[in-house]
Order: structure tokens, then C-alpha cells, then sequence
């Protein structure tokens, strides 16, 4: 059925993922890239591996179409209509930030976010001081590079613009996404955490929420190969509707 929906350029119904969170210990983060690395950006950092002292939780899944709805009750998607277990994409930071204090609240937990405004007119600050404990929220961008470092997910991309073997089999991207996104977790995950590469680019933000431009890693089903790098994110406004960026959230490590 899957190579089917592949075939007539639409995603194959699916079973509704489940939002299990992943737990990820403390350990290294390597961030940048070597001078060397193939399809490298001219303006990444040369590697270096740090250490983040804590752990996190973090969803399994891109949150999806049907998960975001049943929360904030509206879809902001350009791809809105025909997969409801498709990640959400055309979310502004400010919506992302939205939708995980608002599952925390659902759940009892201290949201990490206090928002005003509706749809594109969100506005989202820190709810509480960054000593503070709080649940749901959006991962740092070296938290994400810690998941990706945890899993093994980081991948040896040499085909810059064209099909990447090695991409394939973990991601949707330029070449076999079919200028859409798709169902999440219908590739190989790593760890447990599926869509890491490819599908949506992913928002990040540290604490103190940027004014204007934000940061997005991952890669998308829009773009090629090079994007699904370790060393590569993209800085784009906080307030833009982007049909290839969505997002997950992320959880204290101990968060039920």
C-alpha cells in the first residue's frame, strides 16, 4: 500500500502515531563540521564536541497534523487537508511554542510558555525563569545535536545535490519526497526517533525566544541532500509560514 500511495503522489493512510517521548541521557554534542566534510556550508563552524549536562525526553514523532488540531483546534498547513498523520508544517515559531504549552497544560505539567494572539498573530514568551522547571517546550538547538549525536543519526552525506544512498533509506528529501511531506515514522527511525532527517526542517530556540529570526535543522521533503547534515540549520523568520517546517517537542527527562 505504501509504494502504491508513492506511486499516485499521495501518502498512504497509516495508523496515528503515538507522541511516546525518547529519553535522552547527558552526554557529548558534536556541533559543526570538519573543513574537509563533503557539501559542507562556507559559514558552519568547525567541529567541536561539547557536553550537555542534562537529559531530555523527547517525542518520537513530528507532531502531526492530527495531533496539533485536536490541541490549538485549527490547521495552519499548506498540506492541510489529506494526511492527517503527516507532520505540521507552516507553523510559525511563536504556533510551535503555542501548541507544546498547550499539551503541557492538558497534561497537568508547568508549561514552559506563556502565549497571547491566535493562529499567525501567536506571540510566546518564557513563562518561567530558565531555572526553573517546565515541561513541553521546543528543543535548543544543541539539544537537537545531542539526539542526533545519542541515536547515531548523523549521516555521511557525499551526494550534495543528487539521490544520496545513505540518505534514503532515514529521510524524505528532494529527490524522493515527491514535493510533499509524508506520514512520520514510515522510514527507518534511530533510537526510537523517527523523521530526524528529511520530512520537515524542525524548529529550535534557545530560552530567551528570538525577536525575529529563528533556527531550523533537519532538512525537508523541498530540499536536497546537503540540508540533512549535522552541521547544517537554516535561519528564518519567526513569524513565516513555511510548508516545509514543522517541529517536536521536548520533555524533562523524568516527564511522564
Amino acid at each position: 500500500m505504501w509504494a502504491l500511495g508513492l506511486l499516485c503522489g499521495c501518502p498512504a493512510p497509516d495508523a496515528p502515531p503515538t507522541v511516546e517521548g525518547i529519553v535522552i541521557p547527558p552526554g557529548p554534542v558534536t556541533m559543526g563540521s570538519p573543513e574537509t566534510e563533503p557539501c559542507r556550508d562556507p559559514d558552519e563552524q568547525g567541529a567541536l564536541v561539547k557536553h550537555l549536562g542534562h537529559g531530555l525526553r523527547i517525542d518520537a514523532h513530528e507532531v502531526t497534523h492530527e495531533h496539533f488540531r485536536a490541541t490549538m483546534g485549527y490547521d495552519p498547513s499548506f498540506f492541510a487537508l489529506d494526511c492527517a498523520n503527516c507532520p505540521v508544517e507552516s507553523v510559525t515559531l511563536h504556533e510551535a511554542m503555542a501548541y507544546c504549552a498547550a499539551r503541557a497544560r492538558a497534561h497537568g505539567r508547568r508549561a514552559c510558555y506563556a502565549c497571547e494572539g491566535t493562529g499567525a498573530e501567536t506571540r510566546c514568551r518564557p513563562a518561567v525563569d530558565a531555572q526553573t522547571s517546565c515541561d513541553d517546550r521546543l528543543p535548543t538547538p544543541t539539544e537537537w545535536l545531542r539526539v542526533i549525536h545519542a541515536t547515531g543519526a548523523a549521516v555521511a552525506v557525499e551526494q550534495c545535490m543528487s539521490r544520496e544512498p545513505k540518505l534514503d533509506p532515514v529521510a524524505w528529501y528532494k529527490v524522493n519526497g515527491g514535493g510533499r511531506p509524508h506520514p512520520v515514522g514510515t522510514l527507518v527511525g534511530n533510537g526510537g526517533v523517527y523523521d530526524l532527517w528529511g520530512n520537515v526542517y524542525e524548529w529550535t530556540t534557545p530560552f530567551e525566544v528570538p525577536d525575529a529570526w529563528g533556527r531550523v535543522q533537519g532538512g525537508s521533503w523541498y530540499h536536497n541532500a546537503h540540508h540533512a547534515r549535522r552541521g547544517h540549520a537554516l535561519e528564518v523568520p519567526t513569524t513565516q509560514r513555511l510548508s516545509y517546517v514543522g517541529f517536536r517537542c521536548v520533555r524533562g527527562e523524568g516527564a511522564p
